[in-house]
């Protein structure tokens, strides 16, 4: 994955992957700037890949193992 784009994964997981090992608890914030970076070059399939990459982060997170936390009000 460089800046100029040429060498996208063309794999969701893959990219996922790159990502986390890259950026760590970055990675999230990295993907949806990916992805806002397509948008705005116009670039729509780019843009929807990026925001799937995000959604696979967020589900691998620690946060998204956890149980469900429920509060006794």
């Amino acid at each position: 994955m460089h800046a100029n784009g040429t060498e996208l994964p063309t794999d969701p997981q893959t990219a996922c992957d790159v990502l986390i090992q890259c950026y760590n608890v970055g990675a999230d914030a990295e993907a949806l700037l990916r992805a806002f970076i397509s948008e705005r070059n116009c670039e729509p399939f780019r843009a929807q890949f990026w925001v799937g990459v995000y959604g696979l982060i967020v589900r691998q997170s620690p946060l998204a193992q956890r149980p469900p936390h429920t509060s006794q009000v």
